[in-house]
């Protein structure tokens, strides 16, 4: 079993940062997730509302709700980008020389390292909007005051880690199915059962908003990505059932790296036959 250069793989995944941030369509899927929430703000939230009241009735189900919303609008950024990267990291000249001075699993786990660098620049960037907000709204600096003691650290570690999870799968679901492409002209209809995937699990996820069992927890685990917002939903409900949280949320982070190695010798063998 040869082992990952990771020097290697940090170079790839620079390479591949640079590469799409300098890209318009990277900006103008950034803006999509943003103006939607914005708007949700702006007309869902009355400027004379009571933050407190909101925070412990309606709180917990909005979180929910834009948990949702906000996956498959990030999802719409993500997606085109892993395509095009695994699927161009294939076919084309560009990236020859990558070709020449690494493996094809330096190549591979460098391209997806190089999406998550994406992605956590571009939380970073809602962040400091988001700071910047608060700052000059008084509603929302308010709301996000009275919301701080609702959370306990243990929350936000949590909602980390499922919200990575999250991506990781769609990542790795978008990545597999790359592999295969070998048309460009067709990866964009390859990778609509991708975005069928997410919006049928959040749409379960809405439907089931509220009620809860350990054993609908134990059925979502064989369905990535709803499982992690089911997950989500005991965090923002406060349910009693962190061990079985924590040990759920343990499982389904064995299994994305169990996929990440399948996907990984997926990737090498088509490498290999090409």
């Amino acid at each position: 079993m040869t082992k990952i250069n990771l020097r290697r793989v940090n170079v790839i995944a620079k390479f591949t940062f640079k590469h799409n941030i300098k890209k318009n369509s990277y900006w103008s899927g950034l803006l999509w997730p943003g103006s939607v929430l914005v708007m949700i703000f702006a007309f869902g939230i009355s400027p004379d509302v009571n933050t407190k009241n909101l925070v412990f009735s309606n709180f917990p189900r909005t979180l929910s709700i834009g948990m949702g919303v906000f996956v498959l609008l990030f999802s719409l950024l993500l997606i085109p980008i892993t395509g095009n990267e695994i699927e161009n990291d294939r076919s084309s000249k560009i990236n020859e020389f990558l070709w020449v001075i690494s493996r094809s699993e330096d190549q591979f786990s460098g391209r997806l390292l190089g999406v998550f660098y994406l992605l956590i620049a571009s939380l970073g960037l809602y962040i400091i909007g988001f700071s910047f907000l608060m700052t000059t709204n008084e509603l929302l600096s308010s709301l996000m005051t009275d919301s701080y003691s609702y959370f306990v650290n243990w929350h936000t570690f949590l909602l980390i880690l499922l919200m990575l999870q999250i991506f990781g799968w769609i990542v790795l679901l978008t990545a597999h199915i790359s592999i295969y492409i070998k048309n460009h002209s067709h990866l964009l209809q390859a990778l609509m059962p991708v975005y069928a995937y997410i919006m049928i699990s959040i749409f379960l996820t809405f439907v089931t908003l509220g009620h809860f069992s350990s054993s609908k927890l134990l059925t979502a685990l064989i369905f990535p990505v709803w499982s992690q917002m089911i997950s989500s939903q005991l965090v923002f409900y406060h349910r009693d059932d962190t061990f079985f949280l924590f040990i759920s949320t343990g499982l389904q982070m064995l299994l994305l790296v169990g996929y990440f190695w399948i996907v990984k010798q997926k990737y090498k063998k088509a490498a290999i036959m090409d």
